[in-house]
């Protein structure tokens, strides 16, 4: 499982770890924490992109590898031209039999490079599709997260800011009572 996936899956386990707001569907969530999960997401998506870079370095080297080959091949085929040219009995046989060794090698060698190039373009090609995908797939569900997140809590602070506004309206009540109680307590006394 990647690591992107895996921070996912911790988000997740993160909303259903936090506190129930009372008498409620709401959750209370940590500013910071959330915050550190999404940073550590937001690092290890270059890590995807490292991923395709070995897979690119991977398709260097082969195509590395088909060009050693190659070379070996085209030396080994000079070698017996040489070594078939040396014979003067067997001189313009070696010419012709060297010539077609050498284009045989060639091509040999040209065909392998060219399978090695399409088989390392075709990896590369694969591998920039998935991280394209992965990183999309990613986006779109932390995005759907975050919405979820966002609309909690709005919610949540309009019903808080609700009960505040209710608990001053309330306690402003119970000020006014107490004045006009002492008021009329006042008054009583002043009439004795």
């Amino acid at each position: 499982m990647s690591r992107i996936v895996q921070l996912i899956d911790d988000i997740e386990d993160f909303f259903e770890q936090c506190n129930n707001m009372p008498f409620t569907n709401k959750v209370v969530v940590d500013k910071d924490d959330i915050y550190e999960l999404m940073t550590e997401l937001r690092l290890k998506v270059p890590d995807e992109i490292k991923k395709s870079n070995r897979i690119v370095e991977e398709r260097d080297k082969i195509v590395g590898d088909a060009k050693k080959l190659a070379q070996e091949i085209t030396k080994e085929a000079e070698s017996k031209i040489t070594e078939l040219v040396n014979d003067h009995e067997i001189m313009e046989k070696a010419n012709k039999e060297g010539q077609h060794i050498l284009e045989m090698a060639k091509k040999e060698g040209e065909d392998i490079l060219n399978k090695a190039n399409e088989q390392a373009n075709n990896m590369v090609d694969q591998a920039k599709k998935d991280a394209k995908d992965m990183r999309v797939s990613a986006l779109a569900y932390v995005d759907d997260h975050l919405e979820q997140l966002e609309k909690i809590t709005a919610t949540a602070l309009n019903e808080a800011k609700a009960d505040y506004n209710k608990l001053i309206n309330d306690l402003s009540k119970n000020l006014e009572v107490i004045k006009v109680n002492r008021a009329e307590l006042n008054g009583s006394k002043k009439e004795k």
